[in-house]
Formats: structure tokens, sequence, C-alpha cells
């Protein structure tokens, strides 16, 4: 594997991979700004000019990379970075190998197949392969790519390098790359980003990701395009990787656990009790500003306080305390009674009212017949930016955690 290293002495390593069309350039400025504080290994990707290699799958390049970290870096690194077809190949990576890092930086990677851009990739390229070295229309290719004007020539250079075969091999397979199972189970801390005008692929397959990792965290930079984050913004991307390193060596340290329950007739506060002794976890209820009375909770009725409140998707009844400091948490059981196959307007009133940044979300109920699968899908699609792990119905005594 061919590849440009900093900071060669640091025991840390970070590993960075540059997106399709790119090289290790892409990273050479983040590269120069950590180089004093760790390692830094700037890989070519099969396929790109002065790899020596050809390209032949996203998954192809995610094993070569894992074999040249079990040779040269004792099998994991501390973190890696990749952008566009460099985040898939990362992607890739964690699915094949899920301690092969311990964070995980993925910008604008796409896991959602498209087929119709796969189809026209072959014969676009066949006909206007050959505009590539014209250097004004790369300048102009360039330009709509939002890149620094002094990263022009190493583009050029680097772009006129690369095979028409490989070209088109590496663009079909970004094209049709799709999210592996594998990849729900790695142990890695992932960070997902995305520039707020990228196109709906991109955005969509964050979201795909972000639902498909525990604890992985999405980030859409407002006013950002394709790349930018990376090779426009390098200040701002080292920042962004001391950031995780920081925050979650601060969570490793807290490990703290949160029983947070709704309960309007003391059976749910009961399990909550129970379950909170169970997993040696600090309790608070979710009580209302106003509390609820026998009449509020007929569901035979209508016009009751709660028949109203769940038929208003909107309804969020006030908490009586808004204050509540979850910093010390990393871990948060959210219970409640099931109310109409679901949870309680007041839990989404607590989910939006305070940050739950970095936190598991694992939800309990109490109920005399539903279960609780549909209250975790509709708070999961109402909030696909929490980690909610999942839940489970307490009607028996809790013998110890729910997962």
């Amino acid at each position: 594997m061919e590849y440009q290293e900093y900071g060669a002495g640091n025991p840390e390593t970070i590993l960075l991979l540059h997106g399709g069309g790119l090289s290790w350039w892409n990273y050479r400025a983040e590269a120069e700004l950590l180089r004093d504080r760790y390692h830094v290994v700037l890989p070519v990707l099969d396929g790109h000019a002065g790899s020596g290699r050809p390209f032949t799958t996203v998954e192809d390049c995610a094993a070569g990379l894992i074999a040249w970290i079990d040779e040269h870096l004792g099998g994991s690194v501390l973190l890696i970075g990749g952008l566009s077809l460099g985040g898939q190949v990362l992607l890739e990576m964690l699915s094949q190998r899920g301690d092969v890092c311990r964070y995980a930086l993925a910008e604008s990677a796409a896991v959602l197949p498209s087929r119709i851009t796969g189809a026209l990739i072959g014969p676009a390229f066949g006909c206007s392969y050959g505009l590539i070295r014209d250097r004004s229309f790369s300048k102009l290719q360039f330009r709509s790519l939002r890149m620094p004007e002094h990263l022009f020539e190493d583009y050029y250079r680097d772009t006129c390098g690369i095979a028409k075969r490989d070209m088109i091999a590496f663009l079909k397979a970004s094209a049709a790359y799709s999210l592996k199972p594998a990849l729900s189970r790695t142990e890695a801390s992932l960070h997902l980003f995305a520039g707020g005008k990228e196109n709906r692929r991109i955005l969509r397959s964050l979201d795909a990701v972000r639902a498909a990792v525990p604890g992985s965290r999405k980030t859409v930079l407002p006013g950002l395009s394709h790349g930018e984050f990376s090779v426009s913004r390098p200040e701002d991307y080292v920042r962004t990787i001391e950031d995780i390193l920081k925050e979650q060596g601060k969570e490793k340290r807290k490990m703290g656990k949160l029983v947070a329950y709704f309960s309007a007739s003391g059976v749910t506060e009961a399990k909550a009790k129970e379950l909170a002794e169970a997993v040696g976890a600090d309790l608070w209820e979710i009580a209302p500003a106003v509390p609820y009375t026998k009449a509020d909770l007929n569901w035979m009725d209508p016009k009751s306080r709660s028949s109203m409140e769940m038929k208003d998707k909107a309804s969020r009844p006030a908490l009586a305390e808004t204050e509540h400091d979850l910093g010390a948490y990393d871990t948060v059981y959210v219970g409640f009674p099931i109310w109409w196959y679901t949870a309680p307007t007041i839990i989404n009133t607590f989910l939006e009212t305070f940050d739950f940044t970095g936190k598991r979300i694992v939800l309990f109920a109490t109920s005399g017949g539903s279960g609780i699968d549909r209250a975790v899908r509709d708070l999961r699609k109402r909030y696909p930016e929490l980690d909610i792990a999942g839940g489970k119905l307490l009607n028996g005594k809790v013998a110890g955690d729910l997962f």
C-alpha cells in the first residue's frame, strides 16, 4: 500500500481515507495540524494515481487496509476517517472487523445503491474520459467540487493519473455500495457527517447508518456541499476529531445510569423502582406540571384529558421539572404505561426537553394487554437522532438489566 505519513514517532495512529478521484492530499492540511500529537497515515486508495494496485471492489479495498493495519499497526488504530468513497471503505472495514479502530468519522458516505447512476457511469466516462487531461475542463470540474484553489495542481496531476478502467470501476462500486448488517456490531464509536447541501441519497444514507448502528451520532453541517468539511475546512475537521476524542474520554469515566419514569396510577413507578435497584441506577419521576385525575385517565371517555392528548400528535403536556441535569448519565431508562398502543405524549415532552446527545436510551413499559413494539417504532421514527436501543414490557418481576 502506498501512503504518506506524518508524526511517525507518536504512539496513537489516525488513518484518513480520501474521496474517490482525489488522493492523500485530501487530508494533507489535517495531517499537518495533527502530526505533533498523533501518527497520521494517509493511504492512496486502490485504483488511484500512484497506488500501484487496480481497483476491484470496496470490499477488497477495505480488506487490504485491514491487512496492512494488522501487519504494521498491531491490528487496530485510534481513529479512522473517510470521505465519500473513503467513507464507504471505512464503513466496510468496520463491517469486516468491528474493532479495527476505536473511533470512526465517516463523511458523506452513501450506503443506498443507485442503479441508475451505476448504469450511466460506463457510457458517460467512455465518451468523456479524454476530457480529463484538458486543463480547462479539469478546472471547471475542480471548481464544481468547491475545493481550495491551491489544490488544483494536485487534483489535475492525480486525476490524469487514474486509468479509465479504474475510474469507471470505483465510481460504479461507489454507486452500488450498500449497508452491511455486520456494521451494527462494530465496537467503534461511529460519528457520521454530511453537508446540508448534499443530495438526498447522502442524507438518507446518513439516517440509514445512524439507525443501523446503536450509539452512532450524526451531524448535518449547514451550508456545506459534498466533501467541503474535510477538503475545505481542515481546522474545523481537526477540532471535531479532538472533540470526539475528548468527549469520548469523559463518557468512559461516567458510566452513570438513570431510570426516568412517568406513572399515572403507580404501576409503572413500582417497576421503575425495581429496575433502578436491579441495575444500580438513580431514579427520577417524569412528573406532569398538572397531575392526572382519575377522570383524566378514563380512556372510555373520548373527551377525557388523556384521550384528547393521544388524539393530538402535537400534544406536549408540560413537565413539573425541566432543569434536571442528565450530564452524569450515559444510559437513561425511560418508562411509561402504554396508552393507545404507544407512549403517552408526555414522553415526547421529556425527549424534546433534555439533551440526550451521546446517551443510550432504553425504553420500558407496563400494560394491561398491549405490547411495547409500536411505542419503540413510533419513538425511533419521531427521534431518529436519538440512540434508542430498544424496549421491554415489565409486567413481571424485574430480575436484572433489560438488554
